[in-house]
């Protein structure tokens, strides 16, 4: 699970990049021919810093991913509370919606963030080859599109709960 995480992370690290050389390709190519010595070392410039910019974007966007999957189970503690209790307090769903995720994140930031344990992972991934490489940064988009898409689901659970239990 730990080096799963890992991958994860890694992934989305190696997609932003890569999104990023994209955009700056796409830049350069749009650009006039007298201004792109000047661009290009605009980008060459701010390359580094956007290496360390993209670790804080990622980081907080595996975390906003993982948390997707555990929205689903707040979304239906949430209806369930709709339904049986007649409880209209704020402190208690903001509760109902936070502990899943709380609880579900603190693994995965012991297991990946803190102490930045995923610096050794990167060690040990960056040998791998290329086609690992690009099967990592999929898994990791299709991770992210699950979280979203669980969350989703969590909110037609709600819905549904509420609708036709309550009838």
């Amino acid at each position: 699970m730990i080096c799963f995480l890992n991958k994860i992370h890694y992934g989305l690290f190696h997609f932003q990049l890569a999104v990023d050389s994209k955009l700056n390709s796409i830049l350069l190519k749009i650009t006039p021919k007298k201004k792109e010595r000047v661009v290009q070392a605009k980008i060459n410039e701010t390359e580094s810093f956007m290496k360390s910019f993209h670790m804080g974007l990622v980081n907080h966007f595996f975390g906003y991913c993982y948390s997707g999957y555990f929205l689903f189970f707040s979304f239906i503690l949430l209806g369930v509370k709709d339904v049986f209790f007649d409880i209209d307090n704020k402190i208690v769903t903001l509760l109902l919606m936070g502990l899943p995720i709380l609880v579900g994140y603190i693994p995965a930031y012991k297991a990946v963030l803190s102490n930045d344990v995923y610096l050794n992972y990167y060690k040990k991934f960056e040998k791998k080859d290329a086609r690992w490489q690009r099967k990592c940064k999929w898994m990791a988009v299709a991770f992210c599109i699950g979280g979203f898409l669980t969350t989703i689901l969590g909110l037609f659970a709600y819905s549904f709960i509420v609708e036709y239990m309550k009838s």
